[in-house]
């Protein structure tokens, strides 16, 4: 009976990227301090995934890869675990409903103010970006949601952003013209620069006013297709039911 060697090699090879895979996250498994010690391999997976696209970095950007050591501490991954350790500090104590005065309590990520970039945009390139957003906040549109942010970026740069050389939080840094902030990053096969502003959002619910959101009695500005011809002697379909608007 003949041997054939090329299944067999295949499997070999397999194997081999599976047990490097395992042995990364294994390695960098060794030194949880912000993530609990307990947490899965699929679940530390996950979560550096959801880091590595919100800033649109690969792992060596925060990692020892040369010799590879998940666990070392190196300075910029001491930096991210402190960028860490500060969002769950405000989930705790300014982004709860008591603080914000909101319905429930707001959730933010990594992608919240990276948007796929490493270094976070704390101005608009082009202040007629901004332009709309502003004149909203000017004109008192949902005066009690401004209220509460405005609140959130005091709070933020008063006991928050205290490190050295630290930027100033802004509107614009999470925002960017936009009502919704985008909460994770859009899963788009590894496309970190992609944002789900719509999807990935939290719910309109979070924010700390019981207004609806300006969009919500808006139709949508996606253009339509011209309607298709019919023929002279047919009958007209009933119109679909149910509201046409895009979802909020």
């Amino acid at each position: 009976m003949a041997f054939s060697k090329r299944p067999f090699a295949v499997a070999l090879g397999v194997l081999a990227l599976a047990s490097v895979t395992v042995t990364a996250f294994a390695d960098g498994g060794k030194n949880l301090q912000h993530y609990p010690k307990d947490m899965t391999l699929d679940q530390l997976k996950a979560e550096m995934k959801t880091v590595s696209r919100s800033l649109g970095v690969k792992c060596e950007a925060c990692h020892q890869m040369q010799p590879r050591d998940m666990s070392v501490d190196t300075e910029k991954k001491k930096t991210a675990r402190g960028m860490l350790d500060m969002l769950t500090k405000m989930e705790q104590n300014v982004l709860t409903t008591q603080f914000m005065g909101g319905r429930r309590p707001l959730h933010v990520t990594c992608y919240t103010c990276h948007k796929g970039h490493e270094k976070v945009e704390l101005k608009p390139k082009n202040p007629d970006d901004e332009a709309q957003f502003n004149a909203d906040v000017d004109a008192g549109k949902h005066a009690r949601t401004v209220a509460a942010m405005k609140k959130l970026v005091d709070a933020l740069n008063k006991d928050y952003f205290t490190w050295k050389d630290a930027p100033k939080a802004t509107c614009w840094m999470c925002h960017q013209g936009r009502e919704k902030t985008g909460r994770l990053p859009k899963d788009s096969g590894g496309d970190a620069k992609g944002g789900d502003d719509k999807g990935g959002d939290a719910k309109s619910g979070d924010k700390p006013s019981s207004e609806k959101p300006a969009s919500a009695d808006k139709p949508s500005d996606a253009p339509k297709p011209a309607d298709a011809p019919k023929p002279a002697d047919s009958p007209k379909p009933d119109a679909p039911k149910g509201d046409s608007k895009d979802p909020d």
